[in-house]
């Protein structure tokens, strides 16, 4: 479950950057979360929302892109619902 005030770190596919995604709010259904990006060339701060999925399991995350089919997913938590 995406909790806010909860920090999530991932790797950019393109660049290798480190992106913190920090969740400031959501619903039901979307995460809005303020995203640090650290670049060669700086920091960069974003806002992004993202619709909140569920795995068969019950399990949330959010799709951050697709690539060629390939999706990469931030999920809420290890633990399952």
């Amino acid at each position: 479950m995406f909790e806010i005030g909860k920090v999530y770190y991932m790797t950019d596919w393109f660049t290798g950057g480190v992106k913190r995604l920090t969740c400031v709010k959501r619903t039901e259904s979307h995460a809005w979360f303020r995203v640090t990006s650290t670049e060669l060339d700086g920091a960069y701060i974003t806002n992004e929302d993202f619709e909140i999925k569920r795995t068969d399991g019950g399990r949330e995350y959010v799709l951050i892109y697709e690539y060629h089919g390939k999706e990469n997913r931030l999920y809420g938590s290890e633990e399952w619902v």
